[in-house]
């Protein structure tokens, strides 16, 4: 209806058309508010029709309408359908929580469940020690959260964060505002109810301990009652979370003929790691592949082998026996495969900025995130062995079922490739003992960040077999940052913030991690002390007018980082004891590209080191300097209903986009917007660009730089032959651009007027500007690019403009005659190639996606919507 009212403003397509289709709305909406029902461009004859019965039931009702619905099907919002594994309706649960946390429903009127606590622990007998506890939210921010939210689990298990009762209240309302703003601390259910996700307690007592651990007075390891129990005694320790879904969710566990058939599985994750996205649904799956084989996807074999070599005989020389396999009372699992993030210097390896990733695979030892034990609701949860990470494989593989009360093996039947009806099978195998390890033939299941928060120190810099293993095979790295990615979830951008702020912070955290050493529950060992006493002691030199690179101090403190490490080298007075980590604290500019080989020339502000993509060699370089140009709302101010969606496309399809940019950094977002755009519209614009770090970006210097402007203007400047132009407007005129905003700086409703002062100046200095080529890059709000797109187009830039610059050299001879290719060489005759770059040129992409709208409820196989070439 807005959209209607807003054609035929300026700027705006006009089309007889356009309007005709947006009518169809408007009337269809004057039916439904008439006591009828819309459904594919036909009125239902009544309103009261549920939209979750059978379609074709309304179909019948129909009324055949002269003009049919262009798009939408329908207002109405139903609840997801019930899951493959879940089909019968489930049973109702004091407070819905166990909805969330019971993963299927198993057929009887009593149904045994999978109830799966994640326990995370955070600063617990380290109250006070604030740029420790800074440094670990940096961690869990970056690296432990979004793995937990991407879990394709989540809202299948309850995640409990375990912090220290005194914690420093700045600290504790960091970390529970940064779970409500992820979202990570309620759901909402199909009926608009919200239930409680996260808790975090204050409480220094876990509940998935091992045999090291000390115990306080009354803890019980592994039970879940004793867990919510204590929590609920002292309801002032729940910093985050419902006391009363508690205590629902305690009442009905607590209740005998429940209880006794289920499973609850713990899972163990520090704050500073994570887990692969399917960790969590992987182990609950195997869950009930131990401990209710007949509902697992695949049968058992009834029949095994006699003998252990048997897979060297032929089925008819094979003796078998019955398969009796009794499922466990408890079972432990960890992961094989794994990888270590290591923190970086990120001026001495500017191509490591968001740090270093190393393979970890292990046969004989667990690594703690990802410890998982499960237990049956009528087994003793204190009879359960508490086993440190390292002795987990060792003490209960040699003494196979008999421990955990089971016999037999999970054997599947294969798969037949023939027989769609079957799963295919992918399973670790089943060696009979109370332990699980989950191998490659899974996947990469956890990632440690190894940092000097931790308490042991251990492990802080690669040894000597992970650069062995990257040396012999180096794909291996790009494959595992592609794994960090995609199914860990942690973005690149957030790793080298990261990275940066331990680069600065280093031995302030270290001097906080050693006074924590020795503390309750935290490792005590000389070794780390004497690390940690490594970082406090370079402090002290680099206070004494010192610096250091790799564990050596230098002659002097005003040294040029960003000259040859050998010439600093050669400075060097040893020390007795190598720095374990960082190299300094000073912080200069990104280091030269490849194609970038000259010292960078100063530029006032800094801000075209951020948009200057190359230095092309003269001393007064030619740059490229590359705008994106997007409109929002021009001509539109108060259509607020319209701006809100499109605000929504713009955060989902165009923000993340150009935020995902390989060449984020080296252009300049200018979004225009309607001077007199609707004050709520404008600050979410801008609030949203703040949120995802799109309005200014840091230095290496810790100065900030505008990244993008919001500019109220209806004036575009990379424009069609159809725009009709205002009064003196300039397209394609970047001192034009610069200036019309500078004129007017209350237009200016993002980014620093200042900062774009420096660059009009520096651009309007003749000898630069002269040699230098803009690039206008034009992207509409509701549109993307693809992440190498911007790259592209200013590598092809310096390809045209700067051809002696580009990566490979021009062909000096051409063939003369364009069907040459049908000759031999020896048949063509060449000239010369005078190849004369351009003045001027375009881009355009020829391969595109279409995505489009959908009804979720008639397609609820396309709630995302649809995509078309």
């Amino acid at each position: 209806e807005e959209n209607a009212r807003g054609q035929c403003t300026a700027g705006h397509s006009c089309k007889l058309s356009s309007k005709d289709s947006l009518q169809q709305y408007m009337d269809l909406k004057v039916e439904m508010g008439s006591g009828f029902d819309v459904y594919e461009g036909k009125i239902l004859a009544t309103k009261n029709i549920n939209k979750s019965h059978d379609v074709q039931e309304k179909k019948e009702d129909c009324i055949q309408q002269s003009t049919p619905c262009p798009f939408f099907d329908s207002l109405e919002v139903v609840g997801p359908q019930n899951s493959d594994n879940n089909k019968e309706e489930e049973e109702s649960t004091n407070g819905g929580m166990l909805s969330r946390i019971q993963i299927s429903i198993l057929g009887s009127n009593k149904p045994p469940r999978i109830i799966h606590i994640l326990e995370t622990r955070f600063m617990q007998n380290q109250p006070n020690l604030v740029q420790l506890a800074k440094a670990r939210l940096h961690l869990f921010k970056t690296v432990c959260l979004p793995t937990v939210l991407g879990q394709a689990a989540w809202g299948k298990f309850l995640w409990v964060m375990r912090t220290d009762p005194a914690l420093d209240d700045e600290i504790k309302h960091d970390l529970v505002q940064l779970l409500n703003d992820t979202g990570a601390l309620v759901r909402r259910d199909d009926d608009g109810n919200h239930h409680a996700m996260t808790y975090v307690i204050g409480s220094n007592t876990n509940y998935i301990v091992a045999n090291s651990t000390v115990l306080g007075s009354g803890a019980r390891p592994f039970d879940i009652v004793s867990m919510l129990s204590d929590a609920l005694a002292n309801p002032q320790s729940i910093f985050s979370g419902d006391a009363t879904s508690m205590q629902l969710l305690l009442e009905d566990i607590t209740s005998t003929n429940r209880r006794e058939n289920d499973v609850y599985l713990w899972t163990r994750l520090d704050a500073d790691d994570g887990l692969s996205d399917w960790y969590m649904d992987y182990i609950q799956k195997q869950t009930i592949r131990f401990f209710f084989p007949d509902k697992y996807d695949a049968p058992l074999k009834k029949e095994l082998p006699e003998d252990d070599d048997s897979d060297d005989k032929d089925d008819k020389e094979k003796t078998f026996v019955k398969n009796t396999y009794v499922p466990p009372q408890w079972t432990y699992w960890c992961t094989g495969y794994n990888i270590d993030w290591f923190l970086t210097d990120p001026i001495q390896k500017p191509d490591h900025k968001k740090g270093e990733v190393y393979p970890v695979a292990h046969e004989k030892t667990c690594v703690t995130p990802g410890v998982t034990v499960a237990l049956r609701g009528s087994f003793d949860p204190l009879s359960v062995p508490r086993l440190d990470h390292d002795t987990i494989i060792s003490y209960l593989r040699p003494q196979g079922g008999d421990i955990c009360g089971r016999s037999g093996v999970s054997v599947l039947e294969p798969a037949d490739d023939d027989d769609d009806d079957k799963p295919k099978i992918n399973e670790e195998k089943d060696d009979g003992s109370c332990f699980h390890m989950i191998k490659s033939r899974i996947g990469i299941g956890t990632l440690r960040s190894r940092t000097p928060t931790s308490a042991g120190m251990m492990g802080i810099v690669p040894d000597k077999n992970q650069i062995g293993t990257t040396k012999k095979q180096p794909k291996i790295i790009p494959f595992m940052w592609h794994i960090v990615h995609k199914q860990f979830h942690i973005r690149e951008e957030d790793l080298e913030e990261t990275n940066l702020y331990f680069f600065e912070k280093v031995y302030d955290i270290a001097e906080e991690n050693a006074r924590g050493q020795c503390t309750a529950g935290h490792s005590c060992k000389l070794s780390s002390k004497d690390s940690l006493q490594q970082y406090m002691d370079l402090k002290v030199e680099m206070g004494s007018g010192f610096d250091v690179y790799e564990g050596k101090i230098l002659a002097t403190k005003n040294i040029n980082k960003s000259h040859d490490v050998q010439e600093k080298k050669e400075d060097c007075i040893q020390q007795s004891t190598p720095c374990p980590f960082f190299d300094s604290l000073e912080v200069v500019g990104p280091q030269n590209s490849d194609n970038n080989k000259e010292e960078e020339e100063s530029t006032n502000g800094g801000m075209l080191s951020r948009i200057q993509i190359s230095i092309l060699g003269s001393n007064k370089p030619p740059r490229i300097i590359h705008i994106l140009e997007t409109r929002f709302m021009q001509n539109q101010p108060n259509l607020v209903q319209l701006a809100k969606a499109r605000l929504h496309l713009f955060k989902t399809v165009c923000l993340p986009t150009v935020l995902g940019q390989a060449a984020w950094g080296k252009f300049l977002w200018v979004m225009r917007t309607d001077p007199a755009l609707d004050d709520e519209i404008k600050h979410d614009l801008v609030q949203l660009l703040n949120d995802t770090g799109a309005l200014v970006r840091r230095d290496d210097d810790g100065n900030h730089h505008a990244m993008t402007y919001v500019i109220g203007s209806n004036t575009n400047y990379i424009v069609a032959n159809s725009t009709v132009l205002g009064s003196g407007a300039r397209p394609f005129d970047i001192v034009s651009m610069l200036s019309d905003a500078l004129a007017n700086p209350q237009s200016i409703f993002s980014g620093d007027a200042t900062s774009m002062q420096l660059l009009l100046e520096d651009i309007t200095s003749t000898n630069r500007r002269e040699n230098d080529v803009y690039l206008w890059t034009r992207l509409d709000a509701d549109d993307g690019l693809s992440d190498w797109y911007m790259d592209y187009i200013q590598k092809q830039t310096i390809r045209f403009f700067f051809p002696d610059k580009y990566d490979a050299p021009l062909k000096k001879e051409l063939p003369e005659d364009d069907d040459s290719d049908d000759k031999d060489d020896k048949e063509k005759t060449f000239v010369k190639n005078t190849y004369v770059p351009p003045q001027w040129t375009y881009w355009c992409t020829g391969y595109n996606i279409d995505w489009f709208l959908t009804d979720p409820i008639q397609k609820p196989d396309h709630k995302k919507g649809e995509v078309y070439p």
